[in-house]
């Protein structure tokens, strides 16, 4: 029986992919499947104003707050980004350069660290140049 493919959709700038990410690899190997990660990036949208732009700010503060109660459960490392918004552009397309050399999950899990556990800037190039030497892949 073949096994089990399990696509997983994730965007390095969400802190409960972050999470995720920690764990899925090894949770889907278990299983019995094999992980298929498919990174999204986030369309970029108009800052809210007025009333939305206070709730937008009540529902990110929750969140960041309920992100790092878990990371804390999990035992990850965990650091608040800022800028707390940042394009993922220029990672998702880092992700795919290291997919092509083999290197795709620890480029994946680097990001996020830096990101996440470190609370580097997604959008800043030298930081993925750093996370993809990390993995053994070429700075450009």
């Amino acid at each position: 029986m073949p096994r089990k493919v399990v696509k997983y959709y994730f965007a390095f700038p969400s802190p409960f992919a972050a999470l995720a990410d920690a764990r899925i690899d090894d949770l889907v190997t278990q299983a019995g499947g094999d992980l298929d990660p498919i990174p999204v990036v986030p369309p970029e949208q108009p800052p809210p104003t007025g009333l939305a732009a206070q709730l937008q700010e009540f529902k990110l503060s929750y969140m960041l707050e309920d992100t790092e109660r878990w990371a804390r459960k999990l035992g990850i490392p965990w650091k608040v980004p800022e800028p707390r918004i940042a394009d993922s552009t220029d990672a998702a397309t880092g992700y795919y350069f290291a997919r092509a050399r083999g290197k795709e999950r620890g480029y994946r899990n680097t990001v996020f660290r830096a990101r996440w556990g470190e609370g580097k800037n997604l959008a800043d190039r030298q930081v993925l140049a750093a996370c993809a030497e990390q993995v053994g892949l070429p700075r450009p």
